[in-house]
């Protein structure tokens, strides 16, 4: 079962990832170029959460797939996110392909001169 450490650490993994702290250590985000693609959520929250960008004719059907555990993040009004718990209710192959989305979604609204190489 993937944990917050874990998507983090899949998240940094991306081309062009880095990772910011811009609230506090106990909130970090993962970006790419100056755009976040997932808020890492604080570390003691229970249940464990992140919340990640998702293309917006894939929310509702994430959403609906999972109910209990994929829902609107909140604080992010109408954005395209997801918030999604990290209790093992969502398989770790879901959360892998979520991420990634979020990422190849947040890199296709980059300027080409902001993109990682080779994007």
């Amino acid at each position: 079962m993937l944990g917050r450490r874990e998507l983090i650490a899949h998240a940094l993994a991306q081309p062009g990832a880095w990772l910011d702290e811009p609230w506090d250590e106990t909130n970090p985000v993962v970006k790419v170029g100056p755009r976040i693609f997932l808020f890492a959520g604080p570390p003691d929250a229970d249940p464990p959460a992140v919340s990640m960008r998702c293309q917006p004719d894939h929310v509702e059907v994430w959403r609906s797939r999972y109910p209990a555990s994929i829902g609107r993040a909140p604080y992010l009004g109408a954005k395209p996110w997801n918030q999604v718990r990290l209790d093992g209710s969502v398989p770790d192959d879901d959360l892998l392909t979520l991420l990634e989305d979020s990422y190849e979604s947040v890199v296709a609204r980059l300027p080409r001169r902001e993109r990682p190489a080779g994007r």
